[in-house]
């Protein structure tokens, strides 16, 4: 049905002959009318101007909820900065971290649409390997960061535009 209904959004004229038998025998096992289906695409798929719709999917194991995500219209998406490792040991040579920017929605889940461009500098005993100006390829992007034979605190500063400064404590450590 669900295909049948993404196709009928695009036109009654896009479905094909088996599209439209498909339709009559899922009327006919579920005993609706075209108006029962009409109701349904407006409800889930096409309901401009109407509130949005919030899906929210529960994994059970047994009788206990293990996974709980929900899927809705984003209102008031954010950028994380999430780095593997805060804290660099420079030794024999120099220490790395990976950064991953990402947008979320509300509920934490990825914008992947999102193409957002924004700057990173660092401020402090590391240097960023790369570009410095990034932008987000389906919701997110890595970069990576490296020691510089110093030991002490610094930041890493992300600006966007949208967003404004993100910051980030990288702490380094220089032994040897």
């Amino acid at each position: 049905m669900k295909k049948i209904l993404i196709k009928a959004g695009k036109g009654v004229d896009s479905l094909s002959i088996i599209d439209k038998l498909r339709t009559a025998i899922l009327l006919a096992k579920y005993k609706m009318s075209l108006q029962d289906m009409e109701e349904i695409y407006t409800k889930y798929f096409g309901g401009w101007g109407t509130a949005s719709t919030d899906y929210k999917f529960e994994g059970y194991i047994g009788d206990e909820c293990r996974l709980t995500c929900t899927k809705s219209q984003v209102f008031n998406p954010t950028l994380k900065l999430e780095a593997d490792s805060t804290h660099l040991i420079e030794d024999e040579t120099y220490d790395v971290a990976r950064i991953i920017v990402r947008m979320v929605d509300e509920h934490g889940e990825d914008v992947v649409y999102a193409n957002d461009v924004f700057s990173i500098r660092a401020e402090g005993p590391f240097e960023i390997i790369g570009p410095t100006t990034l932008s987000l390829i389906g919701g997110s992007v890595g970069f990576w960061i490296k020691s510089i034979g110093l030991s002490g605190t610094g930041k890493l500063i992300l600006y966007s535009d949208r967003f404004g400064e993100l910051e980030e404590a990288i702490t380094v450590e220089k032994r040897g």
